[in-house]
């Protein structure tokens, strides 16, 4: 009797040491995960630094150019398309002319 009491308290006290090896590798794994998504999360938040940096120093300046430009280009527009207006009147007028003195 006393053997299988001894018998169940040592299977007992194995599985419990067990457990706790499974739990210690557990968190073993667990810290190597976390400092491993805790280095890569810095190497993200780097990469967005670094193109953020970018975005200020070139793509910035570049998209005010082009808005410069579209600007540019409206006014060429209104410009031509009052000079098509006076050109018009000009024919008409010169036909005018024509027909009065011809």
């Amino acid at each position: 009797m006393f053997q299988k009491t001894s018998d169940y308290l040592y299977g007992e006290i194995t599985t419990t040491q067990d457990n706790y090896n499974l739990v210690e590798k557990l968190n073993t794994i667990t810290i190597t995960k976390y400092s491993d998504m805790k280095q890569m999360s810095s190497n993200i938040a780097k990469t967005i630094e670094d193109y953020n940096i970018q975005y200020v120093d070139v793509v910035q300046p570049l998209l005010q150019q082009i808005d410069e430009i579209e600007e540019k280009i409206a006014k060429f527009e209104e410009v031509a398309y009052r000079m098509d207006n006076i050109t018009k009147q000009l024919v008409l007028k010169f036909k005018n002319l024509e027909k009065s003195v011809g």
